[in-house]
């Protein structure tokens, strides 16, 4: 039997969510089953993958991340939100660049402190290419790092001929 939430307790518990919560962790709270959780956060309109990296804090990405988002994966006691994400660092890592990651827990990689790297091999959040790079650039600017390059990556064979 699903439980059934008020429309403040639903708030409260979509507001817990968008901070970071997982919903493994709200459906705890709440006694009942993460679906429930998950049916409560898609009805406000997000998917759950988009909505910690569309609105949270860069604290609240990376809780959100290591509470269940993309696969759980350690490359050198250092977390990736997935596989393809791990592969990359190792190809920056054997192609010699010294390599960050998590740059300012908002972007991917940042190379011999030069070159900002975001890698997507997936959907860029319903962007074209140039929309996905001028966001990423007003947040690095917004940063104060217009002197970086920035530089996006949707597939592991880019790596070499874009950074040249």
């Amino acid at each position: 039997m699903n439980k059934i939430f008020s429309k403040e307790q639903e708030q409260w518990i979509w507001n817990r969510y968008k901070a970071g919560e997982s919903t493994d962790d709200l459906a705890k709270i709440w006694g009942c089953n993460q679906g429930t959780i998950r049916n409560i956060v898609m009805r406000k309109g997000f998917s759950l993958r988009k909505l910690s990296i569309i609105s949270s804090s860069p604290e609240a990405i990376q809780r959100s991340l290591k509470n269940g988002y993309g696969k759980k994966c350690y490359y050198n006691n250092e977390f990736f939100p997935s596989l393809l994400e791990r592969d990359c660092y190792i190809k920056l890592r054997k192609l010699g660049f010294k390599v960050i990651h998590n740059f300012l827990n908002r972007f991917d990689f940042l190379l011999n402190k030069k070159i900002v790297v975001e890698f997507h091999p997936y959907d860029l959040k319903g962007l074209t290419n140039n929309q996905y790079y001028n966001q990423r650039r007003k947040l690095l600017n917004k940063y104060k790092y217009k002197n970086l390059k920035l530089v996006v990556i949707k597939d592991l064979k880019e790596i070499e001929n874009k950074l040249r």
